[in-house]
C-alpha cells in the first residue's frame, strides 16, 4: 500500500476486465510471499537486464522518441482529469536539465513533500534523483511537523513542495528541528511570493528555486540554485535547453522585452499529448509543436517573470489587473501568510478584485488596513481589491496543494448573490 491505497489490488481488478497486464513489478529487492507468481522485483529485473549481452540488450532497447514511458494525470482543474503520455526522450531531457540546474549528485537526499506523482515533488524525486543515483524519501500524507521531522531524520538536502506546504511548515516551531542538511527547496505548482521565499530561506535554510511547467504541456524554464537571490525568489528562471519561447499579445504579435504577453513555447520537454485523445491534444498543441501554458509573462534580465494566469487576469472596466502583482504586494504585509486574488462579478465594471487571505497566527487585518497598505505601494486605484475575505485555508485541486482559484471565484460570486 501507498497513501493508504492498495495499488496492486486495483490493477488486479482492472486486469479482470481488460486482461492486458502480464506482470507486476514492485520497487523492492524482495517480493512478499503470497502476492502471486506474476509479481516480480523491479530491482532484480533491472540487474538481470544489465547482465545481458550487448546484442540482447540492444534488441530490447526502446525508441526514446516514440515509446511512451509514463502516463501522468492532470489535476482536473477544467473537468475530468486526463492522462498525459510522456516519451522517454522528453523525460530524460527534462531530468538532465533539472540535474544541471540543481547541481544534483549521488550524495543528495531528495524528499517529495508534494505528491510524488505530481510535478512539484515527482520531477525532483521520480526523474532527476534516479538519473544521478540520489536517495529518494517519500511522504505518504502531508503533515507539516512530520515533514520537518523527516528532513531532520533523513538529512534531506533537497525538497519538492508547492507554496501551500511552505506556509504550513513555517507555521510550526521550525527552530526545534535540525534542518542544517537542506541545500535547496524546489517550489512549483503555484505562485511563490518573494516574501514567502525569503522567510522559507531564512528559517528552513535551503535556497529557494522556482520553475515553470505543467502536466499538460511540459517544462518551460527553471532557476539555478546558484542564481542571485532576487532572481530565484521573483522569477521562474531561464528557458530550458532546446526550448524556443515567444510572448504574444492578444493579436498574436510578439511583445517587446519588459512587456507582458501570453507565453508560447515548443521544444524537447513537452509530452506527446493526451492518451488516446488526438482531438483534445490538437486543441493544446499546434501542428508545428507550439503550445501555451496559459501564463502571462514578461522577459527581464534573461529570465521569465510570471504576471499571472491569462484566465485569472481581472478586467475591471476595460483595465487589466494582474493578480500576481497584487498578491506579491499584499504578501509583504506583516499579518499576511498567503493571499489569492480572484475576480468577482460586478454589474458596473464587469469584474473587480477580491483578496482571499490567510493571516499569520495572532494577527488581524481589516479591509481598510489592506487598502491603506497597498496605497503605500503606490499602485493604481483600479488595482485595489474591493473585497477582503479572511479564510483559514485555501481550497486546493485534489491533493496537489495547488490553490483552486476557480473555487474561490465561485465562493465570492455566491456570497455576492446571497447579499443581494
Amino acid at each position: 500500500e501507498y497513501r493508504n491505497f492498495n495499488y496492486l489490488k486495483m490493477f488486479r481488478e482492472l486486469n479482470k476486465k481488460h486482461n492486458c497486464i502480464k506482470n507486476f513489478y514492485l520497487l523492492d529487492e524482495e517480493v512478499p510471499t503470497g502476492l502471486g507468481d506474476d509479481v516480480f522485483s523491479l530491482i532484480k529485473a533491472a540487474n538481470e537486464l544489465k547482465a545481458l549481452p550487448d546484442a540482447d540488450y540492444d534488441a530490447r532497447r526502446f525508441d526514446p522518441c516514440r515509446n511512451v514511458c509514463l502516463l501522468t494525470s492532470t489535476t482536473g482543474t477544467t473537468g475530468i482529469p486526463k492522462l498525459v503520455e510522456w516519451p522517454i526522450a522528453s523525460r530524460l531531457c527534462t531530468s538532465k536539465s533539472r540535474v544541471d540546474l540543481w547541481d544534483l549528485t549521488k550524495d543528495d537526499v531528495t524528499f517529495a513533500i508534494a505528491p510524488h506523482a505530481g510535478g512539484a515533488g515527482g520531477t525532483l524525486t521520480y526523474f532527476a534523483a534516479p538519473l544521478v543515483g540520489a536517495k529518494v524519501v517519500l511522504l505518504e500524507d502531508f503533515d507539516p511537523e512530520l515533514a520537518l521531522a523527516t528532513i531532520a531524520k533523513e538529512k534531506c538536502t533537497a525538497i519538492g513542495v508547492v507554496p501551500t506546504h511552505l506556509v504550513k511548515m513555517l507555521e510550526q516551531d521550525v527552530e526545534d528541528y535540525d534542518l542544517s542538511s537542506l541545500r535547496f527547496i524546489r517550489s512549483a505548482g503555484g505562485y511563490l511570493s518573494p516574501q514567502l521565499g525569503e522567510e522559507a530561506e531564512n528559517r528552513l535554510g535551503g535556497a529557494i528555486t522556482s520553475d515553470l511547467g505543467t502536466q499538460d504541456v511540459g517544462s518551460v524554464s527553471g532557476c539555478k540554485v546558484t542564481d542571485p537571490v532576487d532572481l530565484r525568489r521573483r522569477t521562474v528562471g531561464r528557458s530550458l535547453p532546446g526550448n524556443v519561447i515567444k510572448l504574444l499579445d492578444d493579436d498574436g504579435n510578439e511583445v517587446t522585452d519588459g512587456d507582458a504577453g501570453a507565453l508560447w513555447f515548443r521544444g524537447p520537454h513537452a509530452p506527446a499529448g493526451y492518451h488516446r485523445d488526438l482531438e483534445t491534444t490538437m486543441t493544446i498543441f499546434q501542428e508545428d509543436g507550439w503550445t501555451t501554458t496559459g501564463d502571462l509573462v514578461k522577459y527581464d534580465r534573461g529570465c521569465l517573470w510570471i504576471m499571472g494566469r491569462k484566465k485569472d487576469m481581472i478586467i475591471r472596466g476595460g483595465q487589466n489587473i494582474y493578480p500576481a502583482e497584487i498578491e506579491g504586494l499584499l504578501n509583504e504585509h506583516p499579518s499576511v501568510a498567503n493571499v489569492a486574488v480572484v475576480a468577482m462579478p460586478d454589474h458596473k465594471f464587469g469584474e473587480k478584485a477580491c483578496a482571499f487571505t490567510i493571516l499569520k497566527k495572532g494577527t488581524t487585518l481589516s479591509f481598510q488596513e489592506m487598502v491603506d497598505f497597498l496605497k503605500t505601494k503606490q499602485i493604481a486605484n483600479y488595482k485595489l481589491p474591493e473585497r477582503l475575505e479572511i479564510v483559514p485555508e485555501f481550497p486546493t485541486v485534489g491533493d496537489s496543494g495547488k490553490v483552486n482559484k476557480n473555487t474561490l471565484k465561485t465562493i465570492v460570486a455566491d456570497m455576492l448573490e446571497a447579499e443581494k
